[in-house]
């Protein structure tokens, strides 16, 4: 019912278009089908492939015999003989992206299966991952295609829509079809697809329009990246996506570095098969054939070295925390190019800042800088594209002697390479993506840093004590993650010198994952164990009530794809106070030139420009100014929006309209937004503390 209803509303949706079937045209069957089959043909699902291509050939035809496949794409490329659920359990940047291209390739060719959509956490990560498929498909196809960027900032993207394919000249049906494409509903639709995760939960979930997403997706190759990095919340939502897309003929194929035993038997299970024994073998391939009851397993032989990682744990006092960090200053001095991962944004500015005043050496502009989520849009895209190319794989970009400070947006599908890594602690599979961060590439070291080493910075936490004190030491880090998975990694990592990648990171998983605090401690976790087990079923038992013929809700990211998520505002930056002159309004933001709208019109310019500069931030902060700015003018461009505008030669900001506020509010292009409570707010009530990153 579900399938039959996303295709009746596809086939309204065409059909009901005047200009593909205008009034009169013949009505009989023959002059139907033929039109039919044109404009499908103009829409793309046609896909022509290049059929028989080797792996070099697929990923690098200037050179295909230099270009062989690494053993886990050789295993994955040889089993996937069927539809079905592939589990990729590898190491980071073992090329676990191109043998799941590769498996595609291979199902399109000899399946039914047709097109791809690959799912990614994270805006960012599937912009990235976006570029390299586009190559991907460059080579393969025999004939043009589409390929869109499906999230929910896609549309400020020029190239979220492309034509991919053999080179040559656009005809008008290719641009009708982009144009088709671009509506924010249909892009799922599209025969090649990158996006977020949940662009494709909003498939299973009571959305506006998740028929048509589900219909989007059936049949295709499925890629989710990084499953590791899912509360159970959407991991509950994952498996149901899973069970819903194999009856279709879909291939799901899941990659993750970093999963325990536990939660690969949940998506064995999903797929409505069972392990007969759980494998310890690390890298590793699951295999169900849709159909099959039995989970197959697939070993591989890394032939590559392992690689010996340094632990070294931090604790930071009073006493110590200056001198510490400039020791890591002095790193920086020396030519390292150091990576700092806080847990959450306030953090990373705090440090940023310090650090940055302990710098002593000539260190060059840009080669110093933040990445959080409290950057305009357009300024972070700017940022991340910088320090991504400065660390990424080309040596002749490579800075000597830079700093970046950053949250947890880099931890993962972000390919950046640093000398020496400082991190929070996290639970164990984060603490391993970070490291992925390091050594990535083989770049030639700085003295001091020739062996890869993390520094892992532990909280001042007496376990042993009661809970208050134990979430006292812990804050603000037990506000991202649950303090029973802080205690896992804590005991798990702390007498540890070294790890060996990739032979210990299974080890390390399944040691976290089922450490029990002892009598001794049992003191604090008499409240946390119940907590987290709570929160746990509460996650679960939400995403079962939540199945595709509940209550509808919108259509929108992250509005029942994530758990609880916290509501928001958008906080646009301003170089200078609007103007309204009759019904035209005039923005002067702080990126782009000014654009006008006039009132009761919808202007794109004018939305996307709004998009651009704006800072999502919690709601709670601006509530009363979100009242007073609810006009239609901006609301019908951005909703829950408050214009900020940055006063002349100071970093503090004047909302608008002018009303008492709690929060006064800051921003510099080097450290982003920051906030602090209003000292002339008649009535200042203590609110909980924002911790996101």
């Amino acid at each position: 019912m579900h399938l039959l209803t996303g295709f009746t509303i596809l086939a309204d949706w065409i059909g009901s278009n005047v200009d593909w079937f205008p009034i009169d045209q013949g009505c009989d069957a023959g002059s139907i089908q033929k039109q039919s089959r044109s404009i499908l043909s103009k829409l793309g699902y046609e896909v022509g492939l290049r059929k028989n291509l080797d792996f070099g050939e697929v990923f690098h035809p200037e050179d295909p015999v230099s270009f062989s496949p690494r053993p886990l794409q050789e295993v994955l490329l040889r089993i996937a003989d069927h539809p079905g659920l592939y589990i990729v359990e590898a190491p980071m940047g073992s090329g676990k992206t191109e043998s799941a291209l590769a498996a595609a390739y291979r199902r399109w060719c000899e399946g039914s299966e047709r097109g791809l959509y690959f799912a990614l956490p994270t805006q960012l990560t599937s912009a990235k991952i976006h570029d390299r498929i586009q190559s991907f498909l460059h080579n393969i196809l025999d004939e043009p295609a589409f390929q869109a960027l499906v999230h929910g900032n896609a549309w400020l993207d020029d190239n979220r829509n492309r034509t991919v394919g053999p080179a040559g000249e656009e005809s008008n049906d290719t641009d009708e079809a982009l144009r088709w494409y671009s509506s924010t509903r249909r892009q799922l639709l599209a025969p090649f697809g990158t996006g977020t995760i949940d662009q494709a939960l909003l498939a299973i979930l009571p959305a506006r329009f998740a028929a048509l997403r589900y219909f989007a997706l059936a049949g295709k190759v499925i890629v989710i990246d990084e499953v590791h990095s899912y509360d159970p919340y959407m991991s509950a939502l994952i498996d149901r996506l899973v069970r819903y897309l194999l009856p279709t003929g879909a291939t799901v194929v899941i990659l993750s570095a970093t999963l325990t035993a536990a939660r690969r038997a949940g998506l064995v299970a999903a797929a409505g098969a069972s392990e007969i024994h759980s494998p310890s073998a690390y890298p590793l391939i699951t295999k169900v054939a849709t159909g099959d009851a039995v989970a197959e397993h697939f070993t591989v032989a890394d032939p590559t070295p392992p690689k010996s990682v340094s632990l070294i744990p931090v604790v930071l006092t009073a006493g110590t925390e200056n001198g510490y960090w400039q020791s890591i200053a002095d790193q920086v001095n020396s030519g390292a190019n150091v990576v700092v991962i806080r847990n959450t944004v306030a953090l990373a500015q705090e440090t940023y800042r310090l650090i940055r005043s302990l710098l002593t050496g000539p260190v060059p502009p840009g080669h110093t800088g933040l990445l959080h989520s409290r950057f305009t849009h357009t300024h972070r895209l700017v940022q991340e594209g910088q320090w991504i190319e400065m660390l990424g794989k080309n040596p002749a970009r490579r800075p000597t002697g830079a700093l970046l400070v950053a949250t947890q947006i880099v931890e993962q599908s972000v390919d950046i390479d640093a000398d020496l890594l400082i991190t929070d602690l996290a639970p164990v599979e984060l603490i391993l993506q970070r490291i992925g961060r390091l050594h990535r590439h083989n770049h030639k070291r700085p003295v001091g840093c020739e062996k890869p080493t993390c520094h892992i910075l532990h909280p001042q936490a007496d376990w042993q004590a009661d809970a208050e004190a134990v979430e006292a030491a812990l804050a603000p880090h037990h506000f991202i993650y649950p303090p029973l998975a802080l205690w896992q990694a804590s005991q798990t990592l702390k007498t540890r010198k070294s790890i060996e990648l990739p032979t210990d990171i299974r080890p390390l998983l399944e040691s976290a994952a089922c450490a029990t605090p002892d009598a001794e401690i049992l003191r604090a976790f008499g409240k946390f164990l119940p907590e987290s087990e709570r929160l746990c079923s509460m996650q679960k038992g939400t995403a079962k009530i939540r199945h595709v013929f509940a209550q509808a809700i919108d259509d929108k990211e992250g509005r029942e794809t994530r758990y609880r998520i916290q509501p928001t505002a958008h906080l646009v930056l301003l170089s200078r106070p609007l103007e309204i002159l009759g019904e035209n309004v005039t923005l002067h933001p702080v990126h782009g030139h000014p654009v006008s709208v006039r009132r009761g019109f919808f202007s794109h310019a004018f939305a996307r420009a709004l998009h651009a500069n704006a800072i999502s931030i919690p709601a709670h902060l601006v509530r009363d100014t979100l009242r007073a700015s609810s006009v239609d003018w901006l609301r019908s461009h951005l909703s829950d929006a408050v214009l900020a505008i940055v006063r002349a030669n100071s970093a503090e900001l004047d909302l608008y309209p002018d009303v008492p506020c709690r929060y006064s509010f800051e921003h510099t292009n080097e450290i982003g937004l920051t906030w602090k409570k209003s000292a002339h707010h008649p009535a200042i009530i203590t609110e909980p503390g924002d911790f996101w990153f």
